[in-house]
């Protein structure tokens, strides 16, 4: 049960094999497609009043005069 955790055993075993490297692939890449694709297709969710108004900056604040301070 060890010897497998140490690097430097004579017997070494390969658990990468083609087909699961692949597949696996296969599933987080169909998962991230579909965690992708649903916001894109059920945007209805979204509130129509906020998709209809527009976003406005804020003015800009107002620029403060440094008033030197006073030494006690």
């Amino acid at each position: 049960m060890f010897e497998e955790m140490v690097v430097s055993s004579p017997t070494s075993k390969k658990t990468n094999k083609p087909w699961t490297v692949v597949i696996s692939m296969l599933l987080q890449v169909t998962f991230l497609a579909i965690l992708i694709l649903i916001p894109l297709i059920y945007t209805e969710a979204l509130p129509k009043g906020m998709l209809t108004t527009m976003l406005v900056a804020p003015p800009p604040p107002h620029r403060l005069r440094h008033r030197p301070l006073r030494r006690l």
